[in-house]
């Protein structure tokens, strides 16, 4: 089975990506601007494809900007008739 891949984004403290990996040192936690993780200042349909293609759970604390990204991205379609999200 493989371990359970998170990307944090920009906004989430580096705190947690410590925190997470002290209680389960198998979890994979990637965060943007880090190696092998989408550059700073990504957008954020960008960042919702990379985390779709490389089989990452977003972890963000910036649900406004996201959750429009998710809804009306046209790389993403309509996440009303698109049901990846």
């Amino acid at each position: 089975m493989s371990a359970i891949r998170f990307l944090l984004d920009e906004n989430v403290d580096p705190f947690y990506r410590q925190e997470l990996l002290r209680r389960e040192p198998k979890l994979v936690v990637s965060r943007v601007g880090g190696i092998s993780a989408p550059p700073d200042s990504t957008l954020d349909p960008d960042i919702l494809i990379w985390c779709e293609q490389h089989a990452f759970i977003l972890v963000t604390s910036n649900r406004k900007s996201f959750a429009a990204s998710a809804s009306v991205s046209p790389k993403l379609g309509d996440s009303a008739t698109d049901q990846r999200y």
